[in-house]
């Protein structure tokens, strides 16, 4: 409405303003949508993307095949099945030979984007929530302390000591409690959540991130516009909306 009205404007004021100068002049207005878009902090995917089908099918091959493993009897399908949004849905990944994994397994997926909810949306920037998820992924490109409000990282008593994080790798002090933020696609579909599972429910995952890492106390209708938003980026599968079936803790 802006652009048009600029156009309004300038054709009070031009009088015999020629043809083609309305349309550079409407070309621009126009263009005011697309560059708004354009800052966005979450960007959606693209619509299509090339897939080269004989590529694609030895990659699924490939995802599926237990002899890349070890012991030769798991593939990547055993901890990310297609057919459950990518995910085990066990709080805390099983690893080889009956081993114990720290970190909940992440989604696989990457795909489906949508633009309603825009309240949530909304909520979801001005709170700050995009400081850490954004980009076409909604997050997965950067590592930031679990918990700047509140003391997150686990305690000796806690089932998941001593996982502090980054700081396994680096041994650097300043990365005890720092983690990968994850991508928020396919989020709603994904449960349970945080690297060591301990949220069962979008709701108290929000919940605990709003403290924990805005120091925000949501009402419950903040929280609800924010999971219906972060529903809105579950994608599909071979034409099917994806899905869990949550597991019970190990």
């Amino acid at each position: 409405m802006r652009g048009l009205r600029l156009l309004r404007t300038v054709q009070i004021w031009c009088g015999g303003a020629t043809a083609a100068a309305f349309r550079l002049l409407a070309l621009a207005a126009l263009s005011q949508g697309a560059i708004s878009q354009a800052r966005e902090p979450i960007e959606p995917l693209p619509l299509t993307v090339p897939v080269d089908a004989a590529r694609a099918e030895l990659g699924e091959q490939l995802f599926r095949d237990v002899r890349l493993s070890h012991g030769k009897d798991r593939s990547c399908e055993t901890c990310h099945p297609l057919n459950n949004s990518g995910m085990d849905g066990k709080p805390r990944a099983s690893a080889y030979n009956n081993g114990r994994i720290l970190r909940n397994t992440p989604t696989i997926f990457n795909v489906g984007f949508d633009l309603f909810f825009t309240y949530g949306y909304q909520l979801f920037k001005s709170y700050g929530c995009v400081a850490c998820h954004q980009g076409i992924n909604v997050g997965g490109n950067l590592f930031q302390t679990f918990g700047v409000f509140s003391d997150m990282v686990p305690k000796p008593s806690s089932p998941t000591y001593p996982d502090l994080g980054r700081f396994v790798l680096t041994n650097d002090d300043r990365d005890k409690g720092v983690f990968r933020v994850p991508s928020l696609r396919n989020v709603a579909v994904t449960s349970p959540y945080f690297h060591d599972g301990r949220a069962a429910s979008l709701e108290t995952a929000v919940d605990t991130m709003s403290r924990a890492q805005l120091g925000r106390v949501l009402n419950s209708k903040e929280n609800h516009l924010i999971v219906q938003f972060l529903g809105s980026l579950t994608g599909e599968f071979r034409g099917q909306p994806l899905q869990i079936k949550v597991q019970g803790a190990r």
